[in-house]
């Protein structure tokens, strides 16, 4: 064998090592990428639309229990489009912060106040739950967000370290579907479609109900829908839009008159961010072992 070649121990050796230290650097890029990456792919584990709740009664603000709710739990499809309808009682829901505009498209409160004035008043509709037993339609429109059609409204957090892992909305003038987004940055550029209504089957299983109706039924709020995501986010958006309205009158649209943040765990790391880090981690010991055996 010729000076200063390599043993075909000492060549498989060579490669190896070099192999390991390719994945642990591809490894740690991938972890750095994915650090300044928002996680993707939000979606809704468990929907509720509620129809009826035996607290609070009165004005509240958060935070707030929601006691004695009963209504219909919603399995929504890819497209988050509710395709059945089941019906559940006795829901207990801790409401434990609020959300803040942002943003609107379309016409928002119309002839209500000017547009200087549009944030103040939507923040002043959403601060608390108090469409109870308002009558006056005059009184009712200081209460609720009123979008007229293809409207949106988009909403944030007090700070970006809120964390929502659930999302409750109180909602008026009838079973008026609503378009539900996270958004990853304040113009929306980027989103998951959460929430997009209800097919006809079951909006004939909650009309048939005598819960839910196409009008505003009663004094006060009608309904609510409560999100429960798969995973705690911070730092992003919600946005609310006007849709048609499947429960079958065209002339009622969306009135929001609450949003809350429902829960606020700790956030963990992702599956696959932990293997990528353990795998780095457990490299870093062979690399250095590796190379001091090639010495």
């Amino acid at each position: 064998m010729l000076h200063g070649s390599l043993s075909m121990g000492q060549e498989q050796h060579r490669f190896t090592f070099l192999t390991v230290r390719l994945w642990a650097v591809v490894a740690a890029v991938t972890l750095t990428i994915g650090a300044a990456m928002p996680v993707w792919a939000l979606s809704i584990s468990q929907a509720y639309l509620l129809g009826d709740w035996s607290s609070p009664t009165s004005t509240s603000t958060a935070p707030f229990a929601v006691n004695g709710a009963s209504g219909f739990q919603l399995s929504l499809n890819s497209l988050g489009v509710a395709t059945s309808a089941t019906a559940v009682s006795g829901l207990s829901i801790q409401v434990t912060d609020r959300f803040y505009y942002q943003s609107n498209t379309g016409t928002v409160d119309p002839n209500e106040v000017t547009s200087s004035q549009l944030a103040s008043r939507i923040n002043s509709e959403i601060a608390k739950l108090d469409d109870v037993g308002v009558i006056s339609p005059e009184a009712d429109a200081a209460l609720n967000i009123d979008f007229t059609s293809g409207a949106s409204v988009t909403l944030r957090t007090a700070t970006t370290s809120v964390p929502v892992t659930g999302l409750i909305l109180f909602e008026d003038a009838g079973l008026d579907p609503f378009s539900l987004r996270y958004c990853y940055n304040a113009a929306c550029t980027q989103s998951d479609l959460l929430f997009n209504g209800f097919n006809s089957s079951t909006t004939s299983t909650l009309l048939a109900s005598n819960t839910f109706g196409t009008d505003d039924v009663a004094p006060g709020i009608d309904q609510a829908y409560w999100f429960v995501f798969d995973q705690a986010v911070t730092g992003g958006y919600f946005k609310i839009g006007d849709t048609q309205n499947f429960g079958g009158n065209t002339t009622e649209r969306l009135e929001v008159d609450y949003l809350g943040v429902t829960t606020a765990r700790a956030s963990v790391p992702e599956p696959s961010t932990l293997l990528l880090l353990g795998a780095a981690l457990m490299a870093l010991p062979f690399l250095r072992k590796m190379k001091l055996q090639s010495i």
